[in-house]
């Protein structure tokens, strides 16, 4: 099929919940496309004269209505019939020529890799023959014994801006993915939880934190928000979708304030300093840091919070009492005026989509260092302990102790900075799982695609969840 990019959606289209719309139709996919590349669905529809509510039912029965196994399909488990599609009022022709014209999923998971922790890392196959990983990060609540799901999802194949930390980075760009693919990483996750017995209904959150920069990737991304919070597909709040960004486009930060924004914005800040930050972010260099604080306080008055600031401690490179200090400066820059106050609703959105509770120390007293008229609370700091990677190795670096890490996260608090540590975000090492380990075990040591092995007599329809 020919290569075809930027044609306008012509016709109707149906509003997700939160009024995202898309841009572009984007790339075609290599055979059929999926049933989530939503403008393509829709354009057909359009095209063939089809009602909305008919895809309206198709995208609820598939992704809706069956996430937790019931309804008349079983949507998640058995793949769509002439019969089934016709049950939902489409025509004979209709319902044959969907079924000719498009796939269930393009994508398929060819290794799921349990960590300790109760996680889950998996290694998805795209219609390309390409690999990418996608993480499930497991939640327990200890006082109702229950437990809910994060789904971390990439937006490319490998990735171009080289943190020195990130063994992502190490593989380069390969591919930039289709909002259906990054769509279906969350379908596939559902599916791989159901199947361990657990209800698809408890993936309550998204992360834009796997392999890939989103904003490099901007139109995919924006179209893959809109599917997540479509009313009849994956029905998530805005509020519980985070979009990670290294920082190197202050405009795409402007963009997503404007085109999403109710979704949560995470800066990969890791250094309070332009110089900092270019030893460890080359790509920091397109975005000086006022530009990008320019930015993120643009994000926060339309949105009406704040950013979570992800901040990776490495050992002897960012970790001192200075580097805290900046980085107490940099958030206390980005908050209101006023007060120095906790408000109730402080991290009810950055943290809440990673799990982290919403009240993380008790009110400050009021001989703190940093009695200043602003109210840091509108961000809020995520520090990430170091995850060892043969990048950041090559370098040198490496996890700081517990007592340098509580020590840096006490001096925020002692300048009334919202922050945590995210301890749990070791989870997952044992799996190459964890932040910043993705990269297919460097090198993508795994058997060759079974779809390149179709042609050859293999299983060529296989259940893209196994």
């Amino acid at each position: 099929l020919a290569l075809v990019i930027g044609i306008q959606v012509q016709g109707w289209h149906l509003e997700a919940g939160q009024r995202i719309k898309p841009k572009t139709i984007g790339k075609w996919d290599i055979g059929p496309p999926s049933l989530l590349n939503l403008p393509r669905l829709e354009l057909w529809a359009s095209h063939r004269g089809m009602k909305e509510m008919h895809v309206q039912k198709i995208y609820n029965a598939l992704f809706r209505n069956g996430r937790a196994g019931g309804g008349a399909w079983s949507g998640l488990s058995s793949e769509i019939t002439v019969q089934q599609l016709q049950a939902l009022d489409l025509s004979m022709a209709d319902s044959e020529d969907l079924l000719r014209d498009f796939v269930q999923c393009s994508s398929r998971v060819v290794d799921d890799q349990v960590s300790v922790g109760g996680g889950r890392k998996l290694v998805v196959e795209l219609s390309s023959g390409r690999l990418v990983e996608t993480v499930i990060i497991r939640h327990d609540h200890l006082s109702s014994g229950r437990s809910r799901y994060t789904v971390c999802v990439s937006s490319q194949v490998g990735c171009a801006k080289a943190c020195r930390f990130c063994a992502t980075g190490t593989m380069g760009l390969h591919a930039q993915l289709s909002s259906a693919e990054i769509l279906e990483q969350v379908w596939l996750a559902q599916r791989v939880l159901q199947q361990t017995g657990e209800y698809a209904d408890n993936l309550r959150n998204v992360v834009f934190m796997g392999m890939g920069e989103p904003f490099d990737n901007y139109d995919a991304v924006l179209g893959a928000l809109r599917g997540l919070t479509h009313q009849c597909l994956f029905g998530l709040s805005a509020k519980h979708i985070t979009v990670s960004t290294v920082g190197a486009s202050a405009s795409k930060i402007r963009e997503l304030a404007e085109d999403a924004p109710g979704v949560c914005l995470a800066l990969s800040l890791h250094g309070a300093t332009q110089e900092l930050r270019e030893l460890l972010i080359p790509a920091a260099t397109a975005c000086p840091l006022d530009e990008l604080a320019a930015a993120l306080d643009y994000h926060t008055e339309l949105s009406g919070r704040g950013v979570m600031m992800e901040y990776l401690l490495i050992e002897n490179v960012n970790d001192s009492d200075r580097d805290a200090d900046a980085l107490a400066l940099f958030v206390l820059d980005r908050g209101s005026e006023k007060t120095n106050e906790l408000p109730s609703s402080s991290t009810s959105c950055a943290a809440g989509a990673l799990g982290i509770p919403e009240k993380t120390h008790e009110p400050l007293p009021q001989d703190t260092p940093s009695q200043k008229t602003k109210n840091p609370t509108n961000s809020f700091v995520n520090l990430i302990p170091y995850n060892p990677t043969l990048a950041g190795g090559l370098f040198g670096y490496s996890t700081p102790s517990d007592e340098r890490i509580n020590a840096f996260h006490g001096r925020l608090r002692m300048h009334g900075i919202s922050s945590l540590v995210r301890w749990s975000s070791a989870q997952g090492r044992d799996a190459n799982g964890a932040c910043g380990q993705l990269a297919l075990s460097v090198g993508g040591n795994y058997p060759p695609s079974p779809r390149n092995k179709a042609a050859k007599g293999s299983d060529a329809n296989p259940d893209p969840a196994k």
